[in-house]
Parts: C-alpha cells; structure tokens; sequence
C-alpha cells in the first residue's frame, strides 16, 4: 500500500497518462496542448510538474509514457530513500496498530495479550521521535 500522498500523486500521474495516450484525438490535444505548452498556466501542465518532481522523474519520460506506475515500482524507490531501521520501525507500527484495531490477534503462550494502554504506549512511543 501507498503512502497517502503517494497514492494522490500516483492517481494523478494515472489520469495524466490515460489523456496522453486516449483513443480520442480531441483529449490527446488539449493534455498535450496542457502539458507541453501550457506547463504552469494548465491544471494538467502544474499537475505534471508536480508529479515528477514529487517521484524524481524525467519530464520527459514521464510525457512519452516511459514511466513504471505499478505500485511495487513506487514502493521499491520509497524504500530505497528509507533507512533500514526506520522502514522495519514503519512495518512493526502498522502491524501493532493492525493488532490495536482488532484486525490481528496476538495471543502469548500463557494465554494472555496486550493491553489497550499498553498497544497505544508502544504505538505512540514508535511513532515519535525516538532518538535520545
């Protein structure tokens, strides 16, 4: 899964992409007419440059439809600009807060589980500055 703002700008680069290579010559004009000439002064010129500054893509790779939308692209390049502490750090949150909100269940061997006190003491302490 996307992080949220990735998600936004991925389904933006989406709908870009489905204007620029629509059967419809008429919607290729103007996303093109928007993009190439319009640039800042075009929703779809600002939404552009946004988009590639936001994932680090060429303008022009993006424009020529040589860009990997795929979700496991998106989340490969997130991780690479995430250390590994920090990402293990992501992954153990998302999965107390999945087990705080009932969507998984941890049960010790002698039968006994966390606290909701103490799932929000760790969600809170993982998801704030940890450095002393």
């Amino acid at each position: 899964m996307l992080a949220f703002t990735d998600d936004i700008h991925k389904r933006s680069a989406s709908f870009i992409t489905g204007c620029l290579k629509s059967d419809s010559k008429l919607v290729r004009s103007v996303a093109e007419f928007g993009i190439l000439v319009g640039r800042c002064d075009s929703f779809l010129g600002r939404n552009t440059l946004l988009c590639c500054s936001h994932f680090g893509w060429q303008f022009a790779d993006f424009v020529d439809g040589n860009i990997d939308l795929s979700n496991g692209t998106l989340l490969r390049k997130h991780h690479g600009l995430v250390d590994s502490c920090d990402w293990h750090t992501m992954q153990f949150l998302s999965e107390i807060i999945n087990i705080r909100d009932g969507i998984y269940n941890l049960q010790f061997s002698d039968g006994l589980t966390l606290s909701l006190h103490e799932l929000n003491a760790i969600v809170l302490y993982l998801a704030t500055d940890r450095q002393t």
